[in-house]
């Protein structure tokens, strides 16, 4: 359901901005197919984004902490 939504907002959001440029300016289809252009690729990028999980994790996540210098890695097994 989220994914159509996604791609379906991008999608009105760029033909609806493009209409109202082309109102404005008096360039009838142009703004249109271009904005309908740039909606689907956004709405297509965003339905990639929310399928794969990218951009899920929120906040910082700092590195692992590297071991000493000298230490070996084996140092907790028995001799």
């Amino acid at each position: 359901m989220r994914l159509g939504a996604e791609l379906v907002s991008a999608l009105a959001i760029g033909v609806g901005i493009g209409l109202l440029l082309d109102y404005w300016l008096g360039t009838k289809p142009w703004f249109m197919l271009l904005f309908f252009m740039l909606g689907s690729v956004a709405g297509f990028m965003n339905v990639y984004r929310a399928a794969t999980g990218m951009g899920q994790g929120v906040g910082y996540k700092p590195a692992p902490p590297e071991p000493a210098k000298g230490e070996d890695d084996r140092s907790d097994q028995a001799n």
